[in-house]
């Protein structure tokens, strides 16, 4: 089973994936002083890599930022090619992003 979980402390987050209990990857970003968040790196864990998690945890990070009404300022290359490759999310992006 699939669990997703936030976890965030002062200036820092991430989005935690867990498969049957098991850490299986994350993504992580930073509180930039403008308050948008900086996503800065996202990894799934080579047992799990056949299992398409870094979606899930984009989805998530999405659906945050959407919710807490957050801008993101990705330079974690896989965040960068999901906001490449669905352009109706650009309205999430940070106004001094440029890709």
């Amino acid at each position: 089973m699939m669990e997703i979980k936030h976890i965030q402390e002062k200036e820092k987050g991430r989005f935690i994936v867990n498969i049957n209990g098991n850490e299986a990857g994350y993504l992580k970003y930073d509180i930039m002083p403008n308050g948008s968040l900086k996503a800065n790196g996202t990894l799934v864990y080579d047992d799990y890599r056949e299992q398409k998690l870094g979606r899930p945890l984009f989805d998530a990070f999405v659906d945050y930022l959407k919710s807490e009404n957050k801008k993101v300022f990705p330079t974690c290359p896989y965040v960068v090619s999901m906001f490449k490759k669905h352009t109706k999310l650009s309205d999430l992006l940070d106004n001094d992003y440029k890709n």
